[in-house]
Formats: C-alpha cells, structure tokens, sequence
C-alpha cells in the first residue's frame, strides 16, 4: 500500500551529490513538513526504497541527519545522512507521533531543525499500553 502511493508523487528536487557536505544548510521543507504533520516519508537510501517516519532532524556531528524509524524493507531505528539520501517523498498516510527510544534519552544536536511531537495513541509494545 504504502509503495504505491510512493510512486503516484512528484519527482522531488535532485538530491546533492554524494560526498559534498552544505556547511550551512537550509532545513529541506519537505521533512519539516513530514515531521510538523506526522507524515511518512518515502526514500531512496543505499540503493534501496525506505519508507519511514521521520522523527529528528538537524545538524548530528556537522553532517545534515535524519533520525526516523524505517517501517520498510526493515523495521528499526535508522540514522540517515541526508547527502545520501534520493527520491525524497512526503506520503499522505500520518503515523501517531513520537516513539520512545530503547534508551529513553534523546541524542545530541549540533543543531536540531524538527522534532516530532509527542504522540496520543498507543503503540503496540509501547509504556502506554
């Protein structure tokens, strides 16, 4: 399900070229609005299509980052170095909001552009339950 609708987007913008690193970077809009409105996000990573919920994003160790749980073709927490990343989408289906981390602390930011809000629903697993 979650596949087609990646292909039914647009094309985004190319992504930079690998191993060029942007100083000082403008916040891409599409995962500010992915995270601002809990929804998924589709991309290319490694040669691979990912499907995740994007949780942080910034500046981790002077490199443009994403935090996200991957959904697709694995589940789990997965750092994403946004110079890597291609074929960025922002997909309609929402995700509840924040997960708790195995370790219960959040990770340090050079600088942090986005951080999804706290979730209402329960996840399967999760202390809400």
């Amino acid at each position: 399900m979650v596949r087609r609708k990646l292909a039914r987007l647009q094309s985004p913008p190319k992504a930079p070229q690998s191993g060029e690193m942007n100083r000082n970077p403008t916040p891409d809009q599409r995962l500010l609005t992915a995270i601002g409105q809990k929804r998924l996000i589709g991309l290319r990573f490694k040669g691979s299509v990912r499907v995740a919920e994007p949780h942080d994003y910034g500046i981790r160790d002077g490199r443009e980052t994403l935090l996200a749980y991957q959904l697709e073709p694995e589940t789990g927490w997965r750092w994403f170095e946004i110079e890597r990343m291609s074929d960025l989408r922002v997909l309609e289906q929402t995700f509840p909001g924040s997960r708790s981390a195995p370790s219960g602390k959040h990770h340090k930011w050079d600088r942090l552009f986005a951080r999804v809000g706290a979730s209402s629903e329960k996840w399967p697993g999760s202390p809400l339950d």
